[in-house]
């Protein structure tokens, strides 16, 4: 079955790594849409980092990395069938400023 839903967020960033979703056990996660924005005063710059089950966010799986400028908004559309999260892989995402950027992530589950 295929469920057409908004992953996670919207999501402040920290500076430490966040998960902002999982694929739970027995379904895969289809990422159609990363929107981020930065709300914040200065510019901030991200991480996404695609995760296998069992591993740890790292520079090995890092998928995107970029500046915002403060109001900038950055929207990721992924073609196809989207990036896909398999049974306990993550999409972590962390910034080098503490509550500037806000993360929305679009898709679908598939059980």
């Amino acid at each position: 079955m295929l469920k057409h839903r908004r992953l996670s967020g919207p999501a402040w960033l920290g500076t430490t790594t966040t998960t902002l979703c999982t694929a739970a056990e027995g379904a895969t996660l289809l990422v159609r849409e990363m929107i981020l924005h930065n709300s914040g005063a200065a510019p901030a710059t991200y991480s996404l980092h695609l995760v296998p089950s069992g591993s740890a966010p790292g520079g090995d799986n890092r998928i995107f990395h970029g500046p915002l400028e403060p109001g900038e908004t950055a929207m990721v559309s992924l073609g196809g069938s989207g990036l896909v999260l398999a049974e306990g892989d993550s999409l972590c995402a962390l910034a080098d400023t503490a509550d500037s950027i806000v993360a929305s992530i679009h898709g679908a589950e598939v059980s």
